[in-house]
Parts: C-alpha cells; structure tokens; sequence
C-alpha cells in the first residue's frame, strides 16, 4: 500500500471518469491487522476493496507442502487428518469433520468485501519451480487487461478479453485483477474459493477464500463431508491424479564432460 496515498494516481475500477484521466486517491485504510487488505477512497467520491496477494510455490513448509497464500498454507493434509471421508473434493468444505464437526476457515488469507463493492487483486508471485500456475477466482469475471490512456492507469478497457481465470501465473509474474461487483451481477453473498491449478499445488495449500456479505455459520452437515473421524487417518502423500505431469520437474545434474 503506498505511504503517501494522496500522492498516488488512479483509475476507478470501471473507469467512472469519463475523461480517462482517473480520480486522485485520497485515503488508504488498510484492514485491522492486515497489511494485504485495505479500503481505497478516491477524490470523486467512490472507493474499492484491495487485496496482495503473493503466490508462492517452493515454501517449505515441510517435506511434502509447499504451496502457499501470502506465506500461509492450508494443506489438505491437516484438513483431512482423522477424517474417514474418501471424497477429497471436501478440502474446501467449511464442514469437514473436525473439533466440533467442522474444521473451519483456512489459516490462508480470508479476502472480504460487502456485496457490490469494487475490487482490485494485485497478483505477484515469487520466484519458484518455474511452473506457471492457472489462477481462478469462482464466481467472478474480470477483465484480461484492465488498462488505459496507454496502460499508465487501470480502468474500463473495452477492448480487452473477460476472463474468469489467468494463466501463465509462475516465477516472477504479476497482474491485475479489477472485480466490478463483488458477489456477481447477482449479488450473492458467501464464501468464493480462490485457488491455483494445477491441483497438486492447491493441495499443498494455495487456496483461499474472498468472502462477500454476511456468511453465517451452516446449518445443515454437507453429507459428502461426514463429521465422523479415525484416529490417525490421514489423505496419501503423493494421490496420482494424472496432474503431475503438469508439474515442471528438477533438471538432471548437468556436470561438464
């Protein structure tokens, strides 16, 4: 976030200005104990929610996750530990059986946002394997470069591809992503899943949620999910899926002759 934000030059997000030269900021809130999220005030009266993020894919963790949000990492690992279920789809499952009968929210970042408002993801990744990861953001469209007056500002590029997910997402790679509602042209609130493919790497812990609204607590038991558990139980180390072959693999000990 910059230390002095009404010294920074900005667009709305959907280019409200209709002149193309953007709206001065005028104050940068960032949320309570976060330095990855704030609120952004522009001089013509409109504000956006604004999120870092930083994918990384070589955090050692441990000896087998090393995916990771921000330097946090949820694992599917601990997410099944002592759980029976054989349906691995229930990693993001707010219910999967744990304390209590649920495991609960991620310890990645939880990205909020009241439904309606504008969004700006700022995307960065580390350098790692070399991989290029495909991020996804369930639930919302945006657009593939959200750019004008030349590129010098983010706004309402007309010309640009809506996409839904970016590719090519891997070592020292960075982009934009500028939501025009949070919760869809519904307006839906709940919990949207962010995550990377390939799925081995969302696995290791790069997922997260960027929750809209008001979410309350279930109230029913996803039956896919049963909250029923066995000592020591835990998912296979290494599931082959077939998504491993996505995965760039280390270059052989090249020594000179």
């Amino acid at each position: 976030m910059p230390a002095s934000a009404s010294r920074v030059r900005s667009s709305d997000p959907r280019g409200s200005s209709s002149s193309g030269n953007g709206a001065n900021t005028t104050s940068v809130t960032p949320d309570a104990n976060s330095r990855r999220s704030a609120t952004v005030k522009l001089s013509d009266g409109t504000s956006f929610r604004e999120f870092a993020l930083t994918i990384g894919d070589t955090v050692a963790f441990n000896g087998i996750n090393s995916g990771a949000v921000n330097y946090s990492s949820e694992p599917w690992s601990f997410r099944y530990q002592n759980n029976i279920t054989n349906d691995f789809s229930c990693m993001t499952s707010n219910q999967l059986a744990g304390p209590g009968g649920q495991v609960g929210d991620p310890k990645t970042p939880i990205l909020t946002a009241g439904i309606g408002d504008k969004v700006r993801f700022r995307m960065t990744h580390p350098f790692g394997t070399g991989t290029s990861q495909v991020f996804s953001l369930h639930g919302h469209v945006w657009q593939r470069n959200p750019y004008i007056t030349n590129g010098t500002q983010l706004g309402n590029n007309i010309l640009s591809q809506w996409i839904g997910s970016r590719d090519n997402h891997g070592s020292s790679d960075h982009f934009d992503i500028l939501i025009d509602k949070a919760g869809g042209e519904g307006g839906q609130s709940g919990d949207y899943l962010y995550s990377v493919f390939v799925p081995t790497q969302a696995r290791d812990g790069a997922w997260g949620v960027f929750r809209v609204g008001t979410v309350n607590n279930p109230t029913t038991q996803n039956a896919a999910c049963p909250a029923k558990t066995q000592q020591g139980y835990k998912p296979p180390d290494n599931l082959k899926d077939g998504t491993e072959r996505f995965t760039r693999q280390p270059l052989p000990d090249m020594k000179k002759p």
